[in-house]
């Protein structure tokens, strides 16, 4: 929670001065949009936010190093997406580097279990 709102303390100024200066020059969604469109822009903080509150109170209740390992999950979703369904290149160098990634986790879990 207080990250979100440090965040948001940051970059509402900024976020402010950059509306002023669009409503200035007449291109301010704020002036232009639909109505629909202005609630859809109205809802995106909570559509953002929520995700992020939801993770945080999670990640309360997990260890670490759990934590960490679940922080690859994502970037490795996207990396599939990207190759199979928007055909990015995927050369040998990027799947030498992706398997180390991928190794070195499995030895890290492997170190976990044996651990326990």
């Amino acid at each position: 929670m207080t990250s979100i709102m440090l965040e948001t303390l940051l970059i509402t100024p900024l976020a402010l001065a950059y509306e002023y200066y669009l409503s200035l020059h007449g291109t301010s969604a704020y002036q232009t949009a639909e109505t629909s469109t202005l609630i859809m822009l109205a809802c995106a903080g909570v559509v953002t936010a929520t995700p992020l509150l939801f993770f945080t109170a999670g990640a309360k209740l997990l260890p670490l190093k759990i934590i960490g390992f679940l922080q690859y999950i994502a970037p490795t979703i996207s990396l599939l997406i990207g190759v199979f369904m928007y055909g990015e290149k995927f050369t040998s160098v990027h799947m030498v580097a992706f398997g180390w990634i991928w190794f070195g986790l499995f030895l890290f879990t492997i170190a976990q279990i044996k651990r326990r």
